[in-house]
């Protein structure tokens, strides 16, 4: 029997898919971020050896022609720049043909001086997401005062590579969602935007604020239609009819972390350093390894094969059903918003990038989708 349409997406995503090897190479920070749920006391970094071995053994273990990808993270990893250098250095040189890109992700307040220079001689393999909030008044009230550290010009006009800013919002910041990410567009920036786990979320009230914002950026892209919209509004709601097969997480199989001691974890979430406090992820889940749903009722729900992607999050929050409840509340929120967007594109603005740079049968089940979540989650 020859391939479907809706084959093919399917077989390229899973050929072109790289692995990712991570390297928490210190648990050292400069900054201690409001929301951040890393053990403080824990201040280990990596020796070059044991970075060797673990790049070794990904070679060995995966097949040469695999993309791989690099991960470079703390702590504030540049904290450990001779460290980052040894690790580009020792790559490239031992595996000259293997394709590999190295990432980081960095507060921004070290890349000055002879950090940037480095990073433009090796701009064609390196590539740097900058942990940043939004303008100046919401990211040092999350980000301990460090928004004037960051040399933003470096990122936008001379690093020649589309950096992508991670950030966190929180109730406190919340009504500022929509400003902040068209602010950081405008800047050239990619758009990559988590609500915080595991603080005090009010649903009654910040549902409905989370929903305005979410409003304010639907008409912001329907206006732009060139502009691909940012994460929370760019969900794969193409997979809820089941035809598609989403690109999750699975740790262990695509991906595994090497701490500082040098041993191996499912991912950097399920490090001691990482998993610690509240939210810690219980020792029977710790490989992250049949974590199943957030809750029982997610087995039935639409969007089950996309929602709560994150199996390090789930195992964290299965056991407290409030923080559950309200992670479930606020997804409902981000997919109504998903499909209501999907929906006016299709009615209002056709020629949409979200929409044309997509094969024909996946724009069928974009729409398909928008509507089985308006129908079951509205």
């Amino acid at each position: 029997m020859g391939k479907s349409s809706y084959d093919l997406p399917i077989l390229i995503l899973f050929a072109m898919r790289p692995y990712q090897l991570t390297l928490l190479l210190t648990e050292l920070c400069n900054l201690r971020c409001s929301y951040c749920h890393c053990d403080k006391k824990f201040l280990a970094s990596m020796r070059p050896q044991t970075a060797h071995k673990a790049i070794d053994e990904v070679m060995e273990a995966r097949p040469a022609e695999e993309p791989l990808n690099i991960l470079l993270m703390g702590g504030e990893p540049f904290l450990a720049f001779p460290l980052i250098q040894d690790v580009v250095d020792y790559t490239c040189g031992n595996y000259p043909s293997k394709k590999v890109l190295f990432k980081a992700v960095s507060n921004g307040t070290l890349i000055h001086g002879n950090i940037q220079q480095w990073l433009l001689e090796h701009r064609n393999l390196f590539e740097v997401t900058l942990s940043l909030d939004g303008d100046k008044e919401t990211h040092n009230r999350n980000r301990c005062g460090s928004f004037d550290l960051i040399d933003f010009d470096f990122f936008t006009k001379r690093y020649g590579r589309h950096t992508t800013v991670s950030s966190v919002v929180v109730p406190e910041t919340l009504d500022k969602l929509a400003a902040n990410v068209m602010a950081m567009e405008e800047q050239g920036f990619g758009i990559k935007f988590a609500l915080a786990d595991g603080i005090a979320w009010d649903v009654q009230q910040d549902a409905p604020r989370l929903a305005a914002q979410l409003d304010l950026l639907i008409e912001h892209y329907l206006q732009h239609p060139q502009l691909q919209p940012m994460n929370l509004l760019s969900y794969a709601i193409w997979c809820v009819p089941g035809h598609f097969a989403p690109e999750r997480c699975v740790p262990l199989t695509w991906s595994h972390c090497v701490a500082p001691d040098g041993k191996t974890h499912a991912c950097h979430r399920s490090t001691p350093y990482y998993n610690s406090g509240e939210w810690s992820i219980p020792e029977e889940k710790i490989s992250l390894r049949g974590v199943g749903f957030l809750k029982p009722a997610c087995a039935t729900c639409c969007v089950r094969s996309i929602c709560n992607a994150c199996p390090a999050t789930v195992a964290a929050l299965q056991g407290h059903p409030l923080q559950t409840e309200i992670t479930c509340a606020l997804n409902k929120v981000l997919y109504v918003a998903n499909a209501k967007l999907v929906v006016r594109m299709f009615l209002e603005c056709p020629t949409h990038i979200h929409i044309t740079r997509r094969p024909a049968s996946m724009q069928i089940d974009m729409l398909q989708g928008a509507q089985t979540i308006l129908e079951q989650l509205q």
